[in-house]
C-alpha cells in the first residue's frame, strides 16, 4: 500500500514563533494519527525547518537571491528584472509542478496566512495563489485549517488570496472575525466552519512558578512588537514605532504602578528590539 504524501505549506523558519508552534502541533498530531504518512513543508527556509522539525522540504519560491540584486538607474533596474523574472518565474511554476504532482494533500496549518501586513501583492499573497494553483493543476487536494484572516489591504493581494481560497477542497477559520472578514471582502464564507487555532493542540512541557499560594501575584501578559505600520518599512515608520514604544510605556508604567506582575511576550525573534526599548523607559 503506497504511503500518504502530506506537504505543509506556510511562512516557516523565519522566526515567527506562532507560524513555529503551530507546524510543530500539527506534525506532532498526524504523526500520531498516520505513522505511515510521508511529511514534508513547503516553506520560507527550508534549511532552518529541516533541521528544526526532521522533515523534507521545499522552497516556497526558488528564485537565486542574486538576481534582485541590480546596479543601475531605476528604468534599466526595471528591465533587467522584468527580463530575468519572467523566464524565472515559468521555472518556478513548472518547480512547483514537478514537486506537487507526488503529493496527495497540501495543508495550510493554521497562522495568519491572509493579510498582506508588511509584504507586496507579489510576494506572499502571490505565492499563495501559485501553488494553490498549481495544487489543482496536479489534482493534489488543498486545505486551509483553522487560518486566520486580515487585514488584506491591496487590491491585488485581495485577488491573490481570495482565489488561492476559493481553489480549497476544505477551509476552516481560527476564529469568527477571520471568518467576517473574509465574507466582509467577498468571499462565500458562510457554510466554513470555526476550529480552535491548532497551536492550541501543542504537547508542551509546562513549568509553573513557584509562587506564594495565600496570595499570588496579579500576572499581566503584554505583547510587544517590532511595529513600523501596515508597510512594516524600518525606514519609513521610525516616527510610528518610537509613538508605539512611548504609549506602551505609559500603560507598563501603570501596570506595575498597580502592582501587577508584567510579562513580555513577543511573535518573533526580531521583536526584541521593544523589549529592549520598552525595559531602557520604565
Amino acid at each position: 500500500m503506497r504511503r500518504p504524501k502530506i506537504a505543509f505549506f506556510g511562512l516557516f523558519g523565519v522566526g515567527n514563533l506562532g507560524n513555529e508552534a503551530s507546524l510543530q502541533a500539527v506534525l506532532q498530531y498526524v504523526r500520531q494519527q498516520m505513522p505511515a504518512a510521508e511529511l514534508s513543508c513547503i516553506c520560507a527556509n527550508p534549511e532552518f525547518v529541516s533541521e528544526h522539525h526532521q522533515i523534507a522540504t521545499f522552497p516556497i519560491d526558488v528564485a537565486p537571491q542574486a538576481a534582485a540584486n541590480y546596479s543601475g538607474n531605476m528604468l534599466s533596474k526595471i528591465v533587467r528584472k522584468l527580463i530575468l523574472r519572467i523566464p524565472l518565474e515559468i521555472y518556478l511554476w513548472f518547480k512547483a509542478y514537478n514537486y506537487l504532482r507526488h503529493v496527495d494533500l497540501m495543508v495550510i496549518p493554521g497562522t495568519g496566512i491572509l493579510d498582506d501586513f508588511g509584504v507586496g501583492p507579489l510576494q506572499m499573497p502571490y505565492d499563495l495563489f501559485k501553488w494553490a494553483l498549481v495544487s489543482r493543476l496536479t489534482g493534489t487536494k488543498l486545505a486551509f485549517a483553522s487560518i486566520g484572516a486580515g487585514p488584506i489591504v491591496h487590491p491585488l493581494s485581495r485577488f491573490f488570496m481570495k482565489s488561492a481560497l476559493g481553489m480549497s477542497d476544505f477551509r476552516s477559520y481560527r476564529d469568527q472575525i477571520s471568518k467576517d472578514f473574509m465574507q466582509s471582502i467577498g468571499f462565500h464564507s458562510t457554510h466554513d466552519p470555526v476550529y480552535p487555532d491548532v497551536v492550541f493542540g501543542l504537547e508542551v512541557d509546562t513549568h509553573a512558578p513557584a509562587y506564594n499560594t495565600e496570595k499570588p501575584p496579579k500576572v499581566i501578559g503584554i505583547g510587544v512588537m517590532e511595529y513600523y505600520g501596515w508597510s512594516n518599512s524600518a525606514q519609513q515608520g521610525e516616527d510610528i514605532y518610537q509613538r508605539y514604544i512611548d504609549k506602551l510605556t505609559t500603560f507598563v508604567a501603570w501596570l506595575l504602578e498597580k502592582e501587577y506582575e508584567v510579562r513580555v511576550l513577543i511573535g518573533q525573534s526580531h521583536d526584541q528590539r521593544a523589549v529592549d526599548d520598552l525595559s531602557a523607559t520604565l
